[in-house]
């Protein structure tokens, strides 16, 4: 887990202090670092990041907002659990907004989309997906280019349908899912 970044707390205002706690704990969160079912104990979080538990509050309650942590009043919060299924729902609903994002794309998109398309893909296709052959560990470069292959490829779709084109990424942030987990739902779903 990753410490809360190290500058003076008293010269950052709250709302910078609860965006550091937050991205931290997001990026956790989406890389599977928090155990499933595990609860957020707010004196503890405080303690590692060397604020005040009403900041932490704060900064737990936006996960909590994007499915990626449960509230139950009187209880506090704890990481969600995801099923196999859940997982296989949430991505078959993506990839079905995605492609007809991307179909949106191929139809109103210019030299400039094409040019990013390609441009993405050339950086995504050689990086390897994994740390190496021996750590089946998912490689966090390679997950940075296939966001930004993604992105580009829906990007075409035009002002006026923007919001579509970030409806997958919402859908991809709404989840703890560990990229492994992916891994695992494609190997057992598909043919």
């Amino acid at each position: 887990m990753s410490p809360c970044p190290t500058r003076a707390r008293k010269q950052l205002p709250a709302s910078t202090r609860t965006e550091a706690v937050h991205d931290v704990l997001r990026a956790e969160l989406l890389r599977g670092e928090l155990i499933p079912g595990r609860k957020l104990r707010m004196v503890e979080l405080a303690a590692r990041f060397g604020v005040s538990q009403s900041v932490v509050r704060a900064a737990v309650t936006r996960p909590a907002e994007q499915g990626l942590v449960a509230s139950t009043p009187q209880r506090g919060f704890r990481v969600r659990e995801l099923s196999v299924e859940d997982i296989a729902h949430l991505t078959e609903t993506r990839v079905e907004i995605e492609s007809i994002a991307q179909r949106m794309s191929i139809e109103r998109g210019d030299v400039r989309w094409e040019t990013k398309v390609l441009a993405t893909h050339h950086i995504l296709e050689p990086t390897p997906l994994t740390k190496d052959k021996d750590d089946a560990t998912v490689n966090e470069a390679w997950m940075v280019h296939h966001r930004d292959f993604h992105r580009a490829l829906i990007a075409g779709c035009g002002k006026p349908t923007a919001h579509i084109s970030s409806l997958p990424a919402r859908l991809r942030h709404c989840s703890p899912r560990p990229p492994r987990w992916n891994l695992v739902v494609t190997s057992t779903t598909m043919p």
